[in-house]
């Protein structure tokens, strides 16, 4: 763990040292969903604003079609909140800032914000774009079928069924604009032709924890204990991992159950989440 800070505290190093020898410029461009965010607190009582802007344009330019990463480091509370209150996903913003198309150590193009000059930016072309990206994309997969992109988190999501009057979502998480539709079928297939043995690693992990602490339905057996969670969900995550996700049936007072499963497939066991 030491060795992954280590490694992130020496490409943030270097991207502040890129940063600092760049001009400053005027970017403008549309907040992707999910692109706003912050992080700090802690001992140093600062905090640090992230922006991802897709499609952006520096001042004068043509618009490009990538995603930029902006931020603005050790802000003082009230400061990093009154950004955060300010600006959303779909929203258009000007900006001064330092930027790099080719920073060291980073895949996609990044930049300090120096200062916002409008968080409400009436760029014609810009707006309009914002507006293409609110409306739903949908693709048709050969396996799953038709498949709708949610853009805050990247994922596609389709149903699929489960039995003659059920079914459960899938989520497979993309990778930029790409997913691999061949091993998340594989995934599924085998999540779906062992799901006894992932109903088994909810009871292994958890009966005793609702036996001993929750009760919530009373004294129950093992086996009237896994009858009661519900397969909602199968998410498929970009480096071949997955999660089984179960509406708890009231065994955990609504809260859900998770079942994570490795790259290899193998069953890493269940928590009671959210």
């Amino acid at each position: 763990m030491a060795g992954i800070y280590a490694a992130m505290a020496k490409k943030q190093k270097a991207r502040r040292q890129h940063l600092a020898d760049q001009p400053l410029s005027e970017i403008s461009g549309v907040i992707y969903p999910g692109g706003l965010g912050g992080s700090g607190g802690g001992t140093s009582g600062t905090w640090n604003l992230s922006v991802t802007l897709n499609p952006w344009r520096v001042a004068g330019g043509q618009l490009k079609h990538t995603k930029i990463n902006l931020a603005k480091d050790s802000l003082p509370q009230n400061d990093f909140q009154k950004l955060m209150d300010s600006m959303s996903s779909y929203q258009v913003i000007r900006v001064s800032a330092r930027y790099s198309e080719f920073c060291p150590e980073w895949d996609t193009p990044q930049g300090d914000i120096d200062s916002v000059i409008e968080n409400k930016f009436k760029d014609p072309e810009l707006c309009r774009h914002a507006k293409e990206l609110k409306r739903p994309f949908i693709l048709m997969d050969p396996f799953f079928g038709k498949m709708t992109l949610v853009r805050t988190v990247n994922w596609l999501k389709c149903k699929r069924r489960s039995g003659w009057f059920s079914s459960y979502e899938v989520c497979v998480s993309r990778n930029g604009e790409d997913y691999d539709s061949s091993r998340a079928k594989d995934i599924v297939i085998s999540l779906e032709s062992r799901m006894s043995q992932v109903r088994k690693a909810v009871k292994e992990s958890l009966y005793q924890t609702y036996s001993d602490e929750w009760k919530s339905l009373g004294p129950l057996s093992a086996e009237q204990f896994t009858q009661r969670i519900k397969l909602y969900s199968i998410a498929v995550d970009q480096d071949g991992s997955s999660s089984c996700w179960f509406r708890d049936g009231g065994l955990f007072l609504g809260h859900d159950v998770e079942v994570k499963i490795d790259q290899n497939g193998v069953i890493e066991g269940a928590d009671i989440v959210g």
